[in-house]
């Protein structure tokens, strides 16, 4: 089964939905993306925003084309060294379905090579413990160049037919909170730091959020005791 396969039929059920809350794409609009290719290759996908971004990459996987996701936040020499690998690929990619470069910082941007059946198993580990049932409104506000944030919380938002919030301002917590309050937010996904950050100001405990997980880094003692 492809990756395409997988996510179509888990939002067929979906397709009344709106999926991206700022454009107001739907569900429907998302399956419209299907258009095979006779032949995969690699894909950037990017954009001036992360709803855009993300757009580009489920048409990229509706196509079975292999995504490569780059994000400007990370600079243009890193866009453009990436650019450089896949323009110069002349391997065979038939049984990718992601390429995901890291972010270089102890090096060159070194990129991994995932499958569909990678992307798949994951997005049904995920399922045993991350619970969203009953919850319709998830916030992205890292960048989609993170798997954990593209599998855990794009594919796997959308495979449970929740609507999703792109932020997309530069992080402060008081900004954030706000966000979540206005929209109603009850999923979101970080690091340990961030939800440390909108915990001391969400002093009333006005956040809307029901479920989320924290992934990025390690949870310290501290951290954990705050939180």
């Amino acid at each position: 089964m492809t990756l395409w396969q997988y996510l179509k039929e888990r939002i067929k059920p979906y397709k009344d939905r709106v999926a991206f809350a700022n454009s107001n794409l739907t569900y429907a609009d998302i399956l419209a993306f299907e258009k095979p290719n006779s032949e995969k290759k690699l894909r950037i996908c990017s954009g001036n925003t992360r709803e855009e971004t993300a757009i580009n990459i489920l048409k990229s996987i509706a196509e079975g084309n292999v995504s490569v996701p780059i994000s400007k936040e990370y600079g243009e020499n890193y866009c453009k060294y990436i650019n450089e690998i896949v323009d110069g690929n002349g391997e065979d990619v038939s049984e990718l379905a992601f390429l995901m470069f890291t972010s270089g910082t102890t090096g060159v941007p070194k990129g991994v090579m995932l499958t569909d059946e990678n992307i798949i198993t994951n997005l049904k580990y995920i399922q045993t413990y991350f619970d969203l049932r009953g919850l319709t409104k998830i916030c992205i506000a890292r960048p989609l160049v993170h798997i954990a944030v593209l599998t855990g919380e794009l594919l796997y938002a959308l495979c449970n037919g929740l609507t999703v919030y792109f932020y997309e301002e530069a992080f402060m917590p008081k900004r954030l909170v706000s966000y979540f309050i206005k929209n109603c937010i009850e999923v979101f996904c970080a690091t340990p730091t961030i939800y440390s950050s909108i915990a001391t100001v969400d002093r009333e405990g006005a956040l809307p959020i029901k479920a989320g997980v924290l992934s990025g880094e390690i949870l310290s003692r501290e951290t954990g005791y705050a939180l």
